[in-house]
């Protein structure tokens, strides 16, 4: 097993160095294309008549270097005009650096004895060097210049002779309008710029718009003038009553980083840009402009000069080619911007990250690099620990993950010592993360894992992210009770609100706890009987928190059995009814029955299966063999001639699963010939919990095919009073336990004002329960339409309410 494990590493290694060697032939061959870009003379005909110098103060890769270069090449290819490129990157350059460029320039260009008949500049440091080397190389020969950035420095530009060129004409105004537009609020505009000429000039060029926009205060930062830690917090001191822009920042600048992702750390509130690669970087958006058509503007002029169509020295134009809107799609989801404010014809762009962005050409061979680098470290070093810390790290929160609860329960449960664990659950995650966006989700997750670590910190516990939205707490100071103090500050912690920006995000959670026991052996015994309890403090309600017991898992055990039970039943229809019947209070005649539901060969009471039934979803399946078992059964009735009276069905508001029962109902009476007349469906107000639409839909489908309501087990649910004065019922039946409770001397009133209630409203009362010769005439006495209970009979098979009906008539 050793020499396959070496022979696998030395093939690693290999393979590596392979991919090391192939990578750095791309990058070489790429060097060579750009180098072959740069200096290379592009030329559509044999033999050109004439010659440009491109002078840039830009690099090779810079976005807006690329598109205008693109942009004179379309020009100059189509006037058979040759032209060769110089990037100086002053960006990047120290002035020492500049100066050995200009120097490498001017030996270059005489060594290889070149003339030139024009020159083209773009921006103020390229024309600078044309100027310093002008009478060396050039002479007189016009110089263009494009992407000069304000009149300003055009006209400083244009004050020699033989210059003339294209005024970028940066779109700040249109990018502050479209800002207001998204804070309508706002009172201050901020600019970022540095302390170079380009940047002063931009922040010059911005400034003059306070003018225009009379109604804000214009206020610059300097980062020149900022050392790393003022500059963060004058940045991180701008609120919602502020709008940011970013101007111009060299990237050599004095905190010798990507000042665009710097300036996203520490800012909380979106950048305004007008500079594509920025807006690609993170910022929120601007008006852009099209450097490709700059481009083309700047080459049309040199062509027109040295065609002799035109002279054009010591001319300025404006640029009038058009600029584009240009926003971040995920700064825009980031920071909950509403697309509508923004205008139309906008494009939107993801962002794209540093290296791999503004090399994109040697991403491929570079990347092929670093991972054959990274599989030679990885064979060579033992990372074995690293990979494993990995392993048991939550990526989002940093708090230990599900792997770390189980290796670090294990640990404690060998020490013997008491300990308790508490599972949390944050209810309506989902709907946080649908309503306020995903990133307000995992800002949620972040405070609450934070709190988790501070309370951890104060405490003696273990803090970790067990899955999703449910965390675990290790609490090792002993065991908690229901009245532990610990506990109360513990929901305080996590209930208080979280701010995402401006939005308070409201907390609830449940909480599973469990104490430790020489029962429990494993990690999982504890976290399985956690879950257990953190179930059974969602079914007390939102915000509960419940203690372990074994009678929890004792009952799941049995609810498990009487599921097998009814599933078993509901496949072989080992199921009965009885009907028990409904009198008139006044005549004592038999009126109705109501169709209850019984295990054929079991001995479980309804009280005990129903509520499994509803839980596991079987409800709704027995729902359907009741309906048919008693539409049979009246069909059968009717053929023998015996008297029909309606049945009442019991719906359970977990029979919503079944969308097709009301046309099941409706099949089965139309092919055995009942009349509609003869059923009524009884349904409960827990119909209504968290479905009030979908029960009234329920309603109305039943009515349209004549199937009347009865609303049973009134005054024991929820609102029942509201439900009364909407509800199409015909008939409202209270419950034992409202009999039992308030037919005695003092509280009988009650029952009369509930039957009185109901008369009022145009019902009728059916009362269940009935025991007793008393009770049942006070009930008439009070005025109740309808009695039933054991005074009357128990609950009959079919054979017994055919001779019941016979003794009764």
């Amino acid at each position: 097993m050793k020499n396959v494990h070496r022979a696998i590493r030395i093939f690693v290694i290999i393979l590596s160095f392979v991919g090391i060697f192939s990578g750095v032939v791309l990058i070489s061959k790429n060097f060579l294309n750009a180098w072959h870009f740069e200096n290379a003379l592009y030329v559509p005909g044999d033999t050109p008549p004439k010659k440009v110098l491109f002078l840039s103060s830009f690099g090779l890769f810079n976005y807006s270097m690329d598109e205008l270069v693109h942009g004179v090449k379309d020009i100059f290819n189509s006037n058979d005009i040759v032209f060769e490129i110089e990037f100086m990157d002053c960006q990047r350059l120290s002035d020492d650096e500049r100066a050995h460029f200009k120097s490498n320039l001017i030996e270059r260009t005489k060594l290889k004895n070149q003339k030139f008949d024009a020159v083209l500049i773009a921006d103020v440091w390229a024309y600078e060097l044309a100027m310093d080397v002008r009478q060396s190389l050039f002479g007189d020969i016009p110089i263009f210049f494009i992407s000069v950035l304000n009149s300003a420095q055009a006209e400083y530009v244009c004050d020699n002779l033989f210059v003339s060129g294209v005024v970028e004409n940066t779109p700040f105004a249109e990018t502050i309008e479209a800002a207001i537009k998204f804070f309508p609020r706002a009172q201050t505009i901020y600019g970022i710029y540095d302390g170079t000429e380009a940047g002063q000039s931009a922040w010059n060029e911005f400034y003059r718009l306070r003018e225009r926009f009379p109604a804000f205060v214009f206020k610059g930062i300097n980062v020149s003038e900022h050392t790393r830690e003022s500059f963060a917090d004058a940045i991180g001191a701008l609120g919602k009553n502020d709008i940011l822009f970013s101007l111009f920042i060299s990237e050599n600048n004095n905190f010798e980083q990507n000042m665009a992702e710097y300036v996203l750390s520490v800012a909380r509130i979106p950048v305004f840009s007008t500079n594509r690669h920025s807006i690609e970087q993170g910022f929120l958006g601007g008006k852009v402009i099209d450097y490709r058509s700059l481009g083309r503007e700047g080459a049309k002029n040199v062509c027109r000069v040295l065609n002799g169509t035109e002279e054009y020295w010591n001319h300025l134009v404006f640029n009038r080619t058009e600029s584009t809107f240009l926003f971040n799609k995920e700064t825009l989801k980031k920071f909950g911007l509403k697309k509508s404010y923004i205008m139309p014809n906008a494009d939107f762009v993801s962002r794209h990250f540093g290296f791999l962005h503004e090399f994109r050409e040697f991403s491929f061979p570079f990347i092929i690099i670093i991972a054959s680098t990274l599989l030679i470290i990885i064979v060579l070093c033992d990372f074995s620990q690293s990979l494993y810390r990995a392993s048991r790290q939550d990526i989002l929160t940093k708090l230990p993950n599900r792997n770390s609860v189980q290796h670090y329960l294990e640990k404690i449960i060998s020490r013997g010592k008491p300990f308790s664990i508490l599972l949390i659950d944050v209810l309506d995650f989902k709907t946080i993360n649908d309503f306020n966006s995903y990133y307000c989700g995992d800002a949620v997750l972040r405070e609450l894992a934070e709190r988790l670590r501070g309370f951890s910190k104060t405490n003696k516990c273990f803090a970790a992210r067990y899955d999703g939205d449910r965390f675990v707490l290790v609490y090792e100071d002993g065991h908690l009770s229901r009245n532990s103090p610990d506990i109360y500050y513990f929901r305080q912690v996590l209930s208080n609100p979280v701010f995402y920006y401006d939005t308070e995000i409201f907390i609830r959670t449940n909480i599973g706890i469990i104490n430790s026991s020489p029962e429990y052996k494993t990690a999982n015994d504890y976290l399985s009987n956690a879950d257990i309890a953190l179930n059974e403090a969602k079914k007390v309600g939102r915000g509960k928190y419940m203690f372990y017991s074994e009678t929890m898992k004792n009952q799941i055990s049995e609810n498990s059995r009487i599921s097998k039970i009814v599933d078993e039943a509901c496949k072989t229809g080992a199921f009965k009814v009885l009907y028990q019947p409904q009198v008139d209070a006044h005549t004592g005649k038999l009126i109705g029955f109501e169709a209850l539901v019984r295990l054929a060969d079991s001995r479980l009471p309804p009280g005990v299966f129903i509520p499994v039934a509803e839980a596991d979803g079987h409800i709704a399946k027995i729902g359907r063999i009741v309906t048919e078992t008693v539409i049979k059964q009246l069909a059968e009735w009717k053929k023998k001639g015996l008297p029909l009276h309606c049945i009442a069905i019991n719906y359970s508001a977990g029979q919503f699963s079944d969308k097709e029962y009301v046309n099941y109902l409706e099949t089965l009476l139309k092919t055995y010939g009942v009349p509609s007349n003869l059923v009524h469906i009884e349904i409960t107000e827990s119909l209504f919990v968290g479905g009030k639409e979908n029960a009234l839909d329920l309603f109305n489908a039943l009515d349209k095919i004549g199937v009347r309501l009865a609303l049973d087990d009134f005054g024991t649910g929820y609102s029942s009073l509201s439900y009364l004065t909407y509800l199409p019922v015909e008939t409202v039946k209270i419950d034992k336990s409202m009999v039992d409770t308030y037919l005695t001397d003092s509280r009988e009133s009650f029952i009369m004002n509930v039957t009185n209630l109901v008369h009022s409203l145009g019902m009728k009362l059916t009362v269940e329960g009935v025991e007793y010769g008393w009770q049942y005439e006070k009930l008439r006495t009070f005025g109740a339409d309808c009695i039933q209970g054991y005074f009357f009979s128990k609950p009959l098979s079919a054979h017994e309410v055919e001779e019941w009906s016979r003794r009764r008539v």
